[in-house]
């Protein structure tokens, strides 16, 4: 277990790798819940952020591939978004 930084705002959903080495993190506007906001991915043993990406569009939910090797967003029925981590 390990604790992380407080961040700027509240996060929507925490999604863990399937090996279990990265924790991606969807956040969301304290101010504007409608708002994009950031989607940051951190290496889970040192706590050190690997990257981070804004979507055109408020993030929902998401996941990654069985090989964790992408991270998947979806922002609206009709989207969805992936990014390469590795």
């Amino acid at each position: 277990m390990r604790r992380m930084d407080r961040t700027a705002e509240p996060p929507n959903a925490l999604l863990v790798s399937p090996k279990g080495d990265l924790l991606a993190a969807v956040f969301m506007k304290a101010d504007n819940m409608l708002e994009p906001a950031p989607i940051v991915v951190w290496e889970a043993d040192s706590g050190r952020r690997r990257v981070e990406w804004m979507p055109p569009k408020l993030a929902v939910g998401g996941g990654w591939t069985e090989d964790g090797r992408l991270l998947v967003a979806t922002a609206t029925k009709e989207a969805v978004h992936v990014w390469q981590v590795y």
